[in-house]
C-alpha cells in the first residue's frame, strides 16, 4: 500500500489552540523544521488520532488532545492518497464527536466511516486508556514517536497475522507450480538415500556407510583413551623412578656417611683384634 500525505489541518489539539494547516506535501520525503517546542510531535500526533483512534472515544489519550484547560473539540483534516485514489478523514473529539471518510465509494460518516476507514488501513479497535500502537497493524510500525527511536518491540498480532497470511500466500503459490515439482523431486531423491519407503534407515549406500564410519570412530577413540591411560600410568611410575633415584644419588654424593662408614668398618677391625689377636693373625 503507498500511502501519500497531501493536507493536514487542526484546531483547538494541544498546543495548537489556532487553526494550523500544511500544505503542498509531495511524494518522496516531506521534512518539517521548527524550533522545539513548536509542534512538530503534536502535528504527528494529531496525523496518529486522525488515521487510528475512535472519534467517539472518551479514553485518556483522547481527553489529552485537547488544550490544556480548556473545554473544546480538538478537530483534524487529513487529505491522502492511497495509490491513484484520493482520500479525505474529517474527525471531531469529545464535544458533539462526528467523523467523516470520502473517498473512491463516496461519503461515509460515523461507525461506517471508522469501519471504511479500519478496512482501508488495516488495523483493529483500540479498547486501551492510553492508545496501544499493536492494534494499528503495519502502518502503526511506521509511527515512531519522539524519544522511542532506539526502542525496539515485537510487532502485535495483527501485524503478525498479515505477514503469515502473505508468507502463506507466497508458500501456496509455490506449491502448486514447477518450483515445488523440482523441489519435491529432489527431497524423493535424498530421501531414498538414506530412508526406505517406510521410513526405516537404509541398510546400504550412505547411510550405512556413514554409521560403519561411526563405529569405527567410536572404536578407535575407546582404543586411544585405553592407551592414554597406560601411558599415563607408566609416566607416573617413571617419575616415582626417579624420584627414589635422586634419593640414592644424594646418599652416594654424602661423604659424611662414607667417613662414618669407613670409621665404623676401622672400629669393627680394632674390636675384632682385641678380642682374637691370634686369630686376625693367623687369618692374615
Amino acid at each position: 500500500m503507498s500511502l501519500q500525505l497531501r493536507r493536514i489541518s487542526l484546531n483547538n489539539f494541544r498546543k495548537f489552540r489556532e487553526p494550523l494547516t500544511i500544505e503542498g506535501l509531495g511524494e518522496g520525503l516531506n521534512i518539517i523544521i521548527e524550533p522545539n517546542e513548536s509542534g512538530k510531535s503534536t502535528i504527528l500526533e494529531a496525523l496518529r488520532a486522525a488515521f487510528f483512534v475512535r472519534h467517539a472515544t472518551k479514553n485518556q489519550l483522547a481527553q489529552s488532545f485537547a488544550p490544556y484547560g480548556e473545554a473544546v473539540a480538538p478537530e483534524i483534516e487529513v487529505s491522502f492518497n492511497i495509490g491513484a485514489d484520493s482520500w479525505k478523514i474529517a474527525k471531531r473529539f469529545l464535544k458533539s464527536p462526528q467523523v467523516e471518510v470520502t473517498g473512491p465509494q463516496g461519503r461515509a460518516q460515523g461507525e461506517e466511516a471508522e469501519n471504511r476507514l479500519q478496512a482501508l488501513l488495516g488495523f483493529v479497535k483500540d479498547s486501551s486508556q492510553r492508545g496501544d500502537p499493536a492494534t494499528y497493524g503495519a502502518l502503526g510500525l511506521l509511527w515512531v514517536p519522539q524519544a522511542q527511536a532506539l526502542e525496539v518491540t515485537a510487532p502485535g498480532s495483527i501485524v503478525r497475522s498479515s505477514i503469515q497470511a502473505t508468507l502463506e500466500a507466497e508458500v501456496g503459490t509455490i506449491v502448486g507450480g514447477a518450483a515445488y515439482e523440482r523441489v519435491q523431486k529432489r527431497i524423493d531423491e535424498q530421501y531414498d538415500i538414506y530412508w526406505t519407503p517406510t521410513g526405516k534407515a537404509q541398510s546400504k549406500g550412505r547411510w550405512q556407510a556413514a554409521r560403519d564410519r561411526d563405529q569405527q570412530a567410536r572404536q578407535a577413540a575407546a582404543d586411544a583413551t585405553m592407551r592414554l591411560d597406560a601411558l599415563e600410568k607408566s609416566f607416573g611410575e617413571l617419575e616415582t623412578a626417579r624420584g627414589r633415584l635422586k634419593v640414592i644419588e644424594r646418599e652416594l654424593a654424602d661423604e659424611t656417611e662414607q667417613e662414618q662408614r669407613a670409621g665404623l668398618v676401622q672400629a669393627l677391625a680394632r674390636l675384632i683384634h682385641q678380642k682374637c689377636p691370634e686369630g686376625l693373625a693367623g687369618v692374615a
